[in-house]
């Protein structure tokens, strides 16, 4: 593939799906909308395998239909992905000057035995590696001054927490000790001693909100705004760097581009245990706050699972708001994020083909979809004999993201609704796409208002 041409062409294909289907759902109305959207959607389109409902239902489920100017901006806004992602690998061609964009996979598979055994034994590391070991080995926080060029503006004085990872047997050595950003208390105002000193004089937060962040996000800053928000609200905010990236990249690993196929499954492994673990030290401090758990884009997929943990083994009411996630692996190959994937190194003696390689990897990506860990969360529990596992949940979407296509946001959706309590699920479309919603972001609309609304139902 001509680097960029594939990508950037699935982009606008997948914007003039989403424009015919919602045409034809003004046109005809569902049944006749839903028909329209199978047409356009041949076998091998993103719609296939069942991951999804087709757009017509997206759009037509709980949320305002725009009129056509604005559609027609929402898909035009929604292209600047495209053009963030050319200009991605033009950055990193000048940079490198002349010399190939880094890419995810460089250093193929990795151990894949591994990691089909990490996800067939998912339940058992809950209960012996998860958040319930946490009761009898509790994480201990090491609070410690924060690199300034790693909080930006809105992080100073803010203290970096240090503790040892509960998934530190999947990780490089670099990534062992798990670091987060602790926002929120006016540290200005607690007086000398030690930072535990200090937070022990802190007053009782009314909730708690660990923020996720994207993938590529390496530092803080983007979070630590939005933690400033959050604490005029009287929150305190966990800003959790995720494993691999920032100052706990692996030596050889290029920027934050995870090296192997197994790699990445076990920084997310790892990113999900680690947030979990985060809640219930949070939880512990202060027992009466409420907690959410909430992340953009891939840390969107982080919360959705920590939220099951902490649901599953505390059972304390938690509020999960994933801002345009998704439900499962596979957006590496139904959005531009299949653009960052190095195939020449997946081809092997069996896998000859990009098509030999997409097939592999869905087999690996459905260990690791929402809809499996939701089915075993159900069955171990039992509809209707325990509290729901989730208090509340809001998912942001975006219409015309190219990044993650709407169906993962409405497949995450589907996915976390049968573990909220009832009328405590909600899902909003935003206009645009990824970019929009990083700049909506920052802004302090979309995931900060997102959070205190699912954060008023507890």
């Amino acid at each position: 593939m001509e680097e960029g041409v594939g990508p950037a062409a699935g982009g606008a294909a997948d914007a003039a799906d989403a424009a015919n289907a919602e045409d034809a759902v003004d046109a005809a109305g569902g049944g006749a909308a839903e028909a329209a959207g199978g047409r356009a959607r041949g076998p091998g389109a993103l719609g296939a395998g069942g991951l999804g409902p087709q757009l017509p239902g997206l759009f037509s489920r709980g949320q305002p239909r725009l009129t056509r100017p604005y559609r027609a901006l929402s898909r035009l806004v929604g292209r600047l992905d495209v053009v963030i992602w050319h200009f991605n690998r033009l950055h990193y061609r000048v940079w490198l000057m002349g010399g190939a964009p880094p890419l995810f996979f460089s250093r193929g598979w990795g151990d894949i035995e591994r990691v089909m055994r990490e996800a067939d034994a998912i339940d058992a590391r809950v209960s012996e590696r998860g958040v319930p070991a946490a009761e009898h080995d509790p994480l201990h926080l090491d609070l410690r001054a924060a690199d300034p060029g790693l909080v930006g503006s809105s992080g100073q004085g803010c203290p970096e927490g240090y503790f040892l990872s509960p998934a530190a047997d999947l990780l490089p050595p670099e990534s062992k000790v798990g670091r987060c950003l602790l926002c929120g208390p006016r540290w200005d105002c607690l007086g000398g001693g030690s930072w535990e000193e200090r937070l022990a004089r802190a007053p009782a937060p009314a909730g708690v909100v660990i923020l996720l962040g994207a993938t590529g996000e390496v530092d803080y800053c983007y979070r630590a705004q939005q933690a400033e928000e959050l604490a005029r609200h009287g929150l305190y905010c966990i800003l959790l760097m995720s494993p691999h990236y920032g100052p706990r990249k692996p030596q050889k690993q290029r920027d934050y581009f995870i090296d192997t196929v197994a790699d990445y499954h076990f920084h997310t492994i790892a990113g999900m245990f680690e947030a979990a673990a985060l809640a219930q030290w949070a939880l512990a401090r202060w027992p009466a706050a409420h907690l959410c758990i909430s992340g953009f884009s891939f840390g969107g997929v982080l919360a959705a699972g920590a939220s099951m943990f902490v649901g599953n083994s505390l059972q304390r009411p938690v509020a999960c708001v994933p801002y345009v996630g998704c439900e499962s692996p596979e957006v590496l190959k139904t959005g531009l994020m299949n653009g960052y994937v190095d195939y020449s190194g997946l081809f092997t003696d069996d896998l000859k083909t990009r098509e030999d390689v997409d097939r592999r990897m869905l087999e690996i990506h459905a260990k690791f979809n929402h809809a499996r860990l939701m089915r075993t969360f159900l069955a171990q529990r039992g509809v209707g004999e325990e509290a729901p596992l989730i208090a509340s949940t809001h998912v942001i979407g975006t219409r015309d993201d190219h990044f993650i296509h709407p169906m993962h946001s409405r497949a995450l959706s589907d996915v976390l609704e049968p573990l909220t309590a009832e009328g405590r699920a909600s899902h909003e479309w935003q206009p645009g796409g990824h970019v929009v919603a990083q700049a909506y972001r920052l802004l302090g609309r979309g995931q900060v208002p997102g959070i205190l609304k699912a954060m008023s139902r507890l």
